[in-house]
């Protein structure tokens, strides 16, 4: 399914070194979207900068930086992807999203 033609991925600068697989996934090339990458501190830091023409965000960060991605994807009405990083096993969020 296709949410959007692009999209901000926003990732901790912990998990920069995964981008590369991310980018390049087969599933990614299939929906046709592109992905621009951020991290979440230069998104929290300018958001509106980084949503001139975007209306989804996908979410590749730390479970304690997502509560922040949340709150400002309700407030500024984004719609949102979440991608569990390789670092948390299974938290309560990916089980209630699945």
């Amino acid at each position: 399914m296709k949410y959007a033609d692009k999209a901000l991925l926003v990732h901790s600068e912990k998990l920069q070194n995964k981008l590369p697989q991310i980018l390049d996934a087969a599933e990614l090339q299939q929906t046709g979207c592109s992905l621009i990458p951020v991290t979440f501190k230069k998104f929290i830091d300018d958001s509106s900068r980084h949503l001139a023409g975007i209306s989804h965000i996908v979410c590749f960060v730390q479970e304690d930086e997502l509560r922040e991605l949340i709150r400002v994807a309700l407030d500024k009405q984004l719609t949102i992807g979440l991608l569990r990083p390789p670092t948390l096993l299974q938290p309560l969020i990916f089980s209630n999203f699945d």
